[in-house]
């Protein structure tokens, strides 16, 4: 979590694994991009579920963890609105997305 609290407020990459299994199960990784601008994952979920709610509880949890409500500067993802619409919901929305 130590990568959240120094590098979160700049930019946060958050993507899935999409349909690797033949379980339905998914790998949700947020990514914090550090002083180098190398991406570190810094926290992970999986779920057979890629929606708004589960996001929600995901990034409620980092939240709690780390003590701190993230607004970063970037917000990067795939195409998921899932991801950013739970993200404004938990933490701040971004600068840019």
């Amino acid at each position: 979590m130590y990568f959240f609290l120094r590098f979160g407020d700049d930019c946060i990459c958050v993507d899935g694994t999409h349909g690797l299994n033949g379980y339905g199960f998914e790998l949700h990784t947020i990514l914090v991009l550090d002083d180098l601008r190398e991406g570190y994952p810094s926290a992970f979920l999986i779920s057979n579920k890629n929606n708004t709610e589960v996001m929600k509880i995901f990034f409620s949890q980092v939240e709690e963890k780390i003590e701190k409500k993230i607004k970063p500067r970037v917000f990067m993802s795939d195409m998921a609105d899932a991801y950013y619409n739970a993200w404004v919901q938990v933490m701040h929305p971004a600068k840019f997305r």
